[in-house]
């Protein structure tokens, strides 16, 4: 059976990419034995956990001392429906570490309707110091969501170059075109994502917004 996780698809690098920049110290996330948030997290100090590394994510978080982490943020990758028992629990963890930030990515599927869903999400913070930023919607291999947690200078929300329309140069000619989808880098170009235009693909680092 092939792995799902080798392949770090576009939407995920494009996550990663807006993680980043956040103005924390050190990120605390789940990661796989590929080790994608640790190669791609490149601003920040990473810190592992998650199955791979024999750290179940409420062990972990609950193993952290109180309060300790106020600069630090967390990278819940879940990729589990926001329904999950443990995910509350989690929310309260990173709550009493003391992180700034959290960021959960779940999936949809089986997620109820977008009331449902959304519901939930503030459910899982009843009790904690976070607020719920914004909510960005994506599509690798399924309906997902990235959900951004705050408790104190509120995020700017992940924009969606999708639908948006950019302009790029390609030799002494400069173009103006829509973004149909977000393209994972080729072979030579495996961590950064391309924007899909119409009649060509092109690095998202020198497309400007139109």
């Amino acid at each position: 059976m092939s792995d799902r996780f080798k392949q770090c698809l576009a939407q995920k690098i494009y996550i990663h990419d807006y993680i980043d920049n956040r103005p924390v110290k050190v990120i605390h996330t789940i990661d796989t034995k590929h080790g994608h948030s640790k190669r791609l997290l490149t601003n920040h100090r990473v810190k592992q956990f998650g199955f791979d590394f024999g750290k179940f994510s409420t062990d972990y978080l609950e193993g952290l001392r109180k309060n300790k982490h106020r600069q630090d943020a967390c990278y819940l990758d879940y990729c589990q429906t926001p329904k999950a028992s443990y995910v509350p629990e989690d929310m309260r963890a990173c709550d009493n570490a003391g992180f700034k930030e959290v960021y959960a990515t779940f999936s949809l599927r089986n997620a109820g309707n977008k009331r449902q869903w959304k519901k939930r999400l503030q459910e899982i913070i009843q009790g904690t110091k976070y607020k719920l930023a914004s909510v960005y919607r994506y599509h690798d291999t399924s309906p997902m969501i990235l959900a951004i947690y705050y408790k104190h200078d509120k995020p700017k929300p992940l924009f969606n170059p999708v639908g948006k329309k950019f302009k790029f140069r390609v030799g002494r000619n400069i173009y103006h075109r829509v973004c149909k989808k977000l393209l994972k880098g080729p072979d030579d170009d495996p961590d950064n994502f391309y924007l899909n235009f119409r009649d060509s693909n092109e690095p998202w680092k020198l497309c400007a917004r139109s």
